[in-house]
């Protein structure tokens, strides 16, 4: 019997869709969704393979700033319950 194959979504992958559908997305997100921890790392790894990503500042509630990534045009970036 032959033994069946399992493909693996990469999280860099999982994380490029995430973007593709949404407006763009932060570490917790990334944390929250596909459980990666270097969400950093994974954005190098698409840039490397030649995805334009952009990153941008972006404040939480309490004014604590983090790094927000996305593909697309972005002007202002609000997010939610952080």
């Amino acid at each position: 019997m032959k033994a069946m194959e399992t493909k693996k979504i990469t999280q860099a992958a999982q994380i490029l869709n995430w973007m593709q559908t949404h407006e763009g997305i932060t570490a917790i997100e990334a944390l929250r969704e596909f459980g990666c921890f270097r969400l950093a790392a994974r954005i190098f790894d698409l840039r490397k393979a030649g995805n334009r990503i952009k990153s941008m500042k972006a404040y939480t509630k309490n004014g604590s700033e983090i790094a927000f990534y996305t593909i697309k045009n972005v002007k202002d970036v609000r997010l939610g319950d952080y």
